[in-house]
């Protein structure tokens, strides 16, 4: 198993009394890491079916994994979020890291490709600090925000740096047009509606007075950039010209009170059904074990194979609420949908390793829809 590239954050609640009997103050102190990219999704467009569909079907361009030399988000808020449901939650704790709207985006920026020996890579806002804390309050996720507040209907930049091959032929990404057959290789911004990530803790926290909290973060943006050079598939968080663009999406967050390194599990699932002749898209799955080889996070997202057809069952950025280890070793991943309070079972009996005719429970789909998985 490959080491996972990922942000750790360290809060560190220390309390005093204030001249409110009935106030707290929380003192918060943080810290950022990353393991670096990996290159081991480059083998994910060999998958037979993907294989497959470069050579036969009408219209398909080429569109292989992308060689990034970084990585680049602005990271404005880091929180404690509770009462989460699908993507949205109830209420959030005060913020452990602030990058607010007095600094440019660019101060902001965390470079996700950094390796461990960064110790901290939140330089740009403020980092600990004193909040106040009423009483305990049980928080069961985190929360990680692109943008500064107020900032609805906004964007933000991701910058990546790199080269793709597209049809034969390599590209590297350009400041001016996203993707140029002349190298070397360039920073491209590309423009992301503003929002943010929110990611379930496997275990619930309880802050408030007297506790001592240790929050890990992880992010792992492998697989979230892609070209195209038939620009019709190009989706709104892309920059290019002509018929070239380069795209992106938010990094897969994942959250743990584990402070040991953990590893990832990395998995291509190669949907088999079809709609209306049509393929399904294919996706990739992230499954993030901690030190006692349990999952503490799990992202379902689309892989993006370059095709002409109509692209279904999109996910850019799924992740799963919990995985229930089954007693054969198995697992069901579950996921509770905006608005819902009870989980239900997206995958049943997931193998960590390579297995056939697994089945996506509807939700994402219209019907349940069929896959064989691979880990890569």
């Amino acid at each position: 198993m490959s080491r996972i590239l990922g942000i750790s954050l360290s809060a560190l609640l220390v309390m005093s009394c204030t001249s409110s009997e009935d106030i707290k103050e929380a003192s918060v102190s943080s810290k950022v890491r990353s393991t670096g990219l990996t290159s081991s999704l480059s083998l994910v467009e060999m998958a037979d079916q993907a294989q497959t569909q470069l050579t036969t079907l009408a219209g398909m361009r080429a569109n292989s994994a992308f060689s990034l030399d970084y990585f680049k988000v602005p990271i404005r808020r880091i929180n404690l979020v509770s009462g989460l449901f699908g993507t949205g939650y109830t209420s959030a704790s005060p913020n452990f890291y602030t990058c607010d709207s007095t600094k440019t985006e660019t101060e902001c920026l965390v470079d996700l490709s950094q390796g461990i020996t960064v110790d901290n890579l939140l330089t740009g806002g403020t980092d600990g600090g004193t909040v106040a804390v009423e009483s305990e309050i049980d928080y069961n996720g985190v929360s990680i925000e692109f943008c500064p507040d107020g900032s609805s209907g906004a964007t933000f930049s991701a910058r990546v740096k790199g080269s793709v091959k597209l049809a034969s032929t390599t590209y590297y990404t350009n400041a001016a047009n996203g993707l140029s057959i002349t190298g070397p290789a360039e920073e491209a911004s590309i423009k992301i509606s503003c929002g943010g990530v929110t990611t379930p803790l496997a275990t619930a926290v309880t802050l408030g007075p007297d506790k001592t909290i240790s929050i890990v973060v992880y992010a792992d943006p492998n697989g979230n950039v892609f070209a195209t050079n038939y620009k019709t598939l190009a989706n709104s968080n892309c920059t290019g010209e002509d018929t070239l663009a380069v795209c992106t999406s938010y990094p897969a967050i994942f959250s743990t009170v584990d402070t040991a390194t953990p590893t990832v599990e990395r998995y291509f699932l190669d949907v088999q059904d079809t709609k209306d002749g049509n393929p399904y898209a294919d996706m990739l799955l992230k499954m993030v074990i901690n030190s006692s080889d349990e999952p503490i996070g799990i992202v379902l997202q689309e892989n993006y194979v370059n095709l002409t057809t109509e692209k279904l069952l999109h996910t850019p950025l799924f992740a799963l609420t919990k995985a229930e280890k089954n007693a054969d070793g198995t697992y069901n991943l579950q996921y509770s949908t905006s608005g819902a309070t009870t989980l239900t079972n997206l995958i049943k009996n997931f193998k960590r390793g390579t297995a056939t005719g697994l089945k996506l429970e509807s939700g994402l789909s219209e019907t349940a829809a069929t896959f064989n998985v691979k880990k890569l």
